[in-house]
């Protein structure tokens, strides 16, 4: 009887195992810049009930990798109640989030979702999402092609010959 509301609690949790798709404010805004299907898809599927794994997807200082947190350990700081213990936790900062590359993620929705996109479809938006610049290599102001503060050359711009 002494963690009976907790175990009730933790059962439901399980047996609904469900939640709502979530992506940082980056990431949504470099999937805006693609135009493709498999990017219009994962803009469709925010906020949608799913029994997701991967969850709260952020961006990374890696072009081809994304962080996300697993649905399971959520579903736990939720059953738990962070408030009680003193901490107030924010998905996107958090120091235990996983760092996976973006196919294997756009793989893995598109499994659940049961959307069956091709090979050639999924390495074309990885392509497009490694190629997005977003970083100027002199003041690190944000943009497209060139810098709009110091008119730099973004990092991923530079060629080596």
């Amino acid at each position: 009887m002494f963690n009976y509301e907790y175990f009730l609690i933790n059962e439901t949790y399980l047996c609904l195992n469900e939640a709502l798709v979530k992506y940082s404010d980056n990431f949504i805004e470099r999937l805006k810049e693609i135009k493709s299907s498999v990017a219009t898809f994962l803009l469709e599927i925010i906020d949608t009930d799913s029994d997701i794994r991967q969850n709260f997807i952020d961006t990374t200082d890696t072009d081809d990798k994304i962080s996300f947190m697993d649905q399971k350990k959520i579903d736990l700081y939720t059953t738990i109640g962070f408030k009680e213990r003193g901490k107030d936790i924010d998905q996107f900062s958090d120091k235990q989030r996983s760092v996976i590359k973006i196919g294997r993620l756009v793989k893995s929705l598109d499994i659940l979702f049961e959307k069956d996109f091709k090979d050639s479809d999924i390495e074309d938006f990885v392509n497009e999402f490694k190629s997005i610049n977003t970083e100027c290599e002199r003041c690190g102001g944000a943009g497209k092609v060139k810098c709009p503060e110091c008119t730099g050359i973004f990092k991923t711009d530079i060629k080596i010959p």
